[in-house]
């Protein structure tokens, strides 16, 4: 039976340094998502900014997903309405 999937959640992305031990990339927040990484642009310093980007990705991921063809758009909700 496969594994039930994460929930996303902010991944602390420590600070990347090349060869010569120059850093490459600051530390950031990232939004991990099964395999996918969405980079936040927050520094550790800016956690409260990541944990909204983090709430505003479920509302995006959550409304994204339940968009269907069987709902109805507004002009048949008002012939619908119209016949009753």
């Amino acid at each position: 039976m496969p594994r039930n999937r994460k929930e996303p959640y902010l991944y602390k992305r420590p600070a990347r340094y090349d060869t010569n031990g120059k850093r490459t990339h600051k530390a950031t927040f990232i939004i991990r998502d099964g395999d996918d990484q969405i980079a936040t642009g927050c520094g550790f310093a800016d956690v409260e900014r990541a944990r909204q980007l983090l709430r505003d990705y479920h509302v995006e991921g959550n409304t994204l997903s339940m968009a269907s063809p069987l709902i109805a758009s507004p002009s048949m909700l008002r012939d619908l309405l119209y016949l009753l």
